[in-house]
């Protein structure tokens, strides 16, 4: 067996350090980069979402006592729909989202809050992110927040929610999936 000289080798350990020093300071992604995957038009995919919701409206108010239960319950039910179309676009940095029919708002992926309204009119803050992952939009009034957690299940999107409320014992939360919505063909 031969034996190459280690001077014979030193070019070749040069140049995969170089290599390696190249592709440790390339750049990270952008936040824009990595909303990319969550672009587009989604639809609801659940077979009974409203039963989902049901559950964890349940669990979030079952500690409250009967009467005061009840009254939460009916509430939150009139108050929380599944939503049943999700767009997602991209505009450089800012984020374009409609939650059913809450939107189109512009937001920016720095995280920083902007103004906006909710379906009712009520004002609110709102900002979106990334942050483990996933596509991260958090909605706040006086009384409580909203965040909706989209991540990728192989083709599907994944809309977690999380209701938080200063009077509710527990926070909501459930999940719904979304497949990537059918355009009609004229």
């Amino acid at each position: 067996m031969r034996h190459l000289p280690f001077i014979a080798l030193a070019p070749l350990l040069l140049l995969g350090l170089a290599a390696e020093t190249a592709h440790a300071q390339a750049d990270p992604p952008s936040d824009a980069d990595k909303v990319r995957p969550y672009v587009g038009q989604w639809s609801l995919t659940a077979d009974d979402p409203e039963a989902q919701i049901d559950r964890a409206v349940a669990e979030g108010t079952e500690a409250l006592g009967f009467g005061l239960r009840e009254i939460a319950r009916e509430r939150l039910a009139g108050a929380i729909d599944a939503e049943r179309r999700v767009d997602v676009r991209l505009d450089g940095e800012v984020v374009v989202i409609t939650l059913g029919s809450w939107g189109p708002h512009r937001l920016p992926l720095d995280g920083r809050f902007v103004r906006a309204d909710a379906e009712d009119g009520t004002r609110l803050q709102a900002r979106a992110m990334i942050a483990h992952g996933s596509l991260v939009i958090e909605q706040r009034t006086g009384e409580g927040a909203r965040v909706v957690y989209f991540h990728r299940r192989g083709d599907r999107l994944v809309l977690g929610m999380r209701l938080t409320a200063d009077r509710l014992p527990r926070d909501i939360v459930y999940q719904l999936p979304y497949g990537r919505a059918r355009i009609a063909r004229r």
